[in-house]
């Protein structure tokens, strides 16, 4: 005979279903929150990880740095030193050096120009000699067409022709230029250098007025072909005299 069934209480039953079921519910969350409690803990160290690495690498950038700032500034004290050493020797060598060439070069330089200068001195006449000269060819030439002969430095009357001209032969540069119309006063008062200087002076003035444009050169050429021909000149003076009648 089977065994008789036992007779259960709905309202027992229920009571322990919603118990089982609040019980349950209560696990759920306790699990899911011990979930999120272990997610956020491998989360924290992940980034502590992270950081950690990042904060090592950091490190030894910073460390790789300042040993090599430190290599560079020792090599720079020690060019520093090593300059401040030799380097004011070798310059002071070299510009004396340079000095020393420079003076030489400048010394032959100037030795140069002063012989070029010597030898154009020596060799180029001066105004006032080429007007001595002038005057003296003025003098023989006017001697000459007088029957006066030029004799170092002294006039001599030409013996062919011994008329009237005798009386005017002379026998010094004094005497002649007597003969001549000037006197030997005249001439030494007045220097030949100084006349043709003012008059060197006036007429550059006057060509500059009538040609202007033209080099220094070319004035003094054409004041010196004018002076030849002027009255101011006392070669010119002493040709006019011997031209007038005689009275």
């Amino acid at each position: 005979m089977p065994p008789a069934q036992k007779k259960t209480n709905s309202k027992v039953e229920a009571a322990m279903e919603k118990k089982a079921a609040v019980e349950a519910k209560k696990q759920a969350e306790k699990a899911r929150q011990e979930e999120a409690r272990t997610a956020a803990e491998w989360a924290v160290g992940s980034d502590t990880r992270g950081a950690a690495r990042a904060l090592s690498v950091a490190e030894k950038q910073a460390e790789k740095a300042r040993l090599e700032y430190e290599k560079k500034k020792a090599l720079e004290e020690d060019e520093a030193s090593n300059a401040g050493v030799s380097k004011p020797k070798k310059t002071k060598k070299k510009g004396e050096d340079v000095s020393a060439l420079l003076m030489a070069g400048l010394e032959g330089q100037e030795g140069k120009k002063k012989k070029k200068k010597d030898a154009a001195k020596a060799t180029e006449p001066s105004a006032e000699a080429s007007l001595r000269k002038a005057q003296q060819a003025q003098t023989e030439k006017v001697a000459r067409s007088k029957g006066i002969v030029m004799q170092s430095d002294v006039l001599v009357a030409n013996t062919n022709r011994k008329d009237d001209e005798d009386e005017s032969a002379a026998t010094g540069i004094d005497e002649a230029l007597s003969m001549l119309g000037v006197s030997n006063a005249k001439v030494e008062s007045k220097n030949l250098k100084v006349l043709y200087a003012a008059f060197q002076e006036k007429t550059i003035a006057q060509l500059k007025e009538e040609s202007p444009g033209l080099k220094l050169s070319q004035y003094k050429d054409r004041c010196f072909a004018l002076w030849q021909k002027s009255p101011e000149n006392p070669k010119n003076a002493a040709a006019a005299a011997l031209k007038e009648p005689p009275p």
